[in-house]
């Protein structure tokens, strides 16, 4: 977990979207702001956590204009990330909507575990 702890952002960008992303959990967890392209469920999941910017898909010049711009703007990059990982632990955690109960959380979610430990 330290190597998501180092990101100053993440994007994955997958320009069919998918429904739901553990690693953005993952990331905003670790007060990584995401970047993610506006399909499938990302948009959804972006505008509930405020967590990060949605871009055009299929559109790397909007990407890297995406990228660019948050990394040239630290204090925002820094509160998105604070945003977001706030918002993982009311929406996800706190009200138990995503994860019941820690016993069923998935192998690969054991890292947000270690992530989250001190606020659970």
């Amino acid at each position: 977990m330290k190597f998501m702890k180092s990101l100053s952002l993440l994007s994955v960008p997958v320009p069919g979207g998918e429904a739901f992303g553990a690693y953005m959990i993952e990331s905003l967890a670790a007060g990584v702001p995401i970047v993610q392209p506006n399909a499938g469920g990302y948009p959804e999941f972006v505008a509930n956590t405020g967590g990060g910017i949605i871009y055009e898909p299929n559109d790397p010049e909007h990407l890297a204009k995406a990228l660019a711009g948050l990394l040239a703007e630290p204090n925002r990059l820094r509160q998105l990330g604070e945003t977001g990982k706030k918002a993982v632990l009311e929406k996800y955690f706190e009200n138990q909507w995503i994860f019941p109960k820690r016993a069923h959380l998935p192998h690969h979610s054991k890292a947000l575990l270690e992530l989250l430990s001190e606020y659970l």
